[in-house]
């Protein structure tokens, strides 16, 4: 990853957070209360997961945003999953014993109706301190700052990829130390650095 690109949008960002203070302020404290109510379906929660309670934990996601009529969506992932599948497969994709490579490969192959983006915005919101949000702006912001391997398409998101992206790729994800010192430089919330953030992060951004 360049990393002189890097250090100057996040400076950039915590320029933008003390110009908006009111704004970021709300904006972090919203992603943290995301963050924590995703934190409360542990595996036994969403093993006894109703119809409603599916609907509950999906329809908050920025992945769902582009839904008008979110229960009609949702109702039909249920028809069409089954929500014994559907529950089986949220606990193991957060809980499961497997590597997250195969518990993501898992997901994607036996349920129809959800990709990178709801998977990893959940896995986010679940383990915000291990677990990146995928969705076009990360992709932007990764090809930006030249991180290698960046996938072109969902469809090239496998377990592989998300497991490296995760975890092994060097500076893809922040250590917590790392996250830590950030957090306290520009009082950004653990949860989310969003570097990606489209008022910081385009393809018209040039690093001077």
């Amino acid at each position: 990853m360049n990393e002189k690109k890097y250090l100057s949008y996040l400076e950039r960002y915590s320029q933008w957070l003390k110009a908006h203070k009111e704004k970021s302020t709300e904006e972090l404290a919203e992603r943290e209360a995301h963050a924590k109510e995703m934190q409360k379906y542990d595996k036994a929660r969403l093993l006894s997961m109703t119809a409603d309670d599916v609907y509950n934990l999906l329809s908050p996601l920025w992945a769902m945003g582009m839904w008008g009529n979110k229960h009609y969506k949702i109702d039909n992932l249920i028809e069409t999953n089954s929500i014994e599948l559907i529950r089986a497969q949220f606990a193991n994709l957060l809980y499961g014993k497997d590597s997250l490579a195969k518990r993501w490969d898992e997901f994607r192959q036996k349920i129809k109706g959800i990709g990178p983006g709801i998977m990893s915005e959940i896995l986010n919101k679940a383990f915000p301190d291990d677990c990146i949000l995928w969705n076009s702006k990360t992709k932007t912001g990764f090809t930006i700052l030249e991180v290698p391997n960046t996938p072109k398409y969902d469809s090239a998101m496998d377990g592989k990829i998300i497991d490296a992206s995760f975890v092994e790729a060097p500076r893809q994800c922040n250590t917590r130390e790392e996250n830590s010192d950030m957090c306290k430089s520009t009082n950004t919330s653990r949860s989310l650095l969003p570097l990606w953030d489209s008022r910081v992060l385009t393809s018209n951004n040039q690093v001077k």
